[in-house]
């Protein structure tokens, strides 16, 4: 394969890969620090000053999802596999929801897909830490 526009073929070598991957983080990272890096003073501060509130809400959500996965699991035999549990419960309860709030949250339709991919992505690899997390507890 010619590796299309992007001149990546694959599979590629591990060390490749995360050449790559190293390039588009630091891209990403410059990009982000530039936009905030030109916002006044002042804007920066307030920014910082209200970050926490959205953080600390995310962070009770989080306990709340993993109290009632606790709760879930304690319901169901213990020689079920808690990670496969931690799926369903994703499929089920999380990915749906993120579905919706994106499609409905105002999203550009050409984002839709890597959204979605990377909120429910990041939601299901916090269910399966839960699960480990679980798995070590019973």
């Amino acid at each position: 394969e010619d590796g299309g526009k992007h001149g990546k073929k694959f599979p590629m070598a591990g060390a490749e890969f995360k050449a790559k991957v190293d390039q588009r983080v630091a891209k990403a990272r410059q990009h982000m620090e530039s936009r905030v890096t030109n916002l006044p003073a002042d804007k920066q501060k307030e920014m910082m000053k209200n970050m926490w509130k959205p953080l600390l809400v995310q962070l009770i959500v989080t306990f709340i999802t993993s109290f009632v996965f606790a709760l879930l699991l304690k319901g169901f035999p213990a020689e079920w596999n808690v990670y496969g549990l931690g799926f369903f419960f994703w499929l089920g309860f999380i990915f749906p929801t993120q579905v919706a709030a994106v499609i409905f949250g105002g999203t550009k339709p050409e984002w839709v897909i890597a959204k979605i991919a990377i909120m429910a992505g990041a939601a299901l690899g916090c269910m399966e830490i839960a699960a480990a997390v679980f798995a070590r507890m019973m």
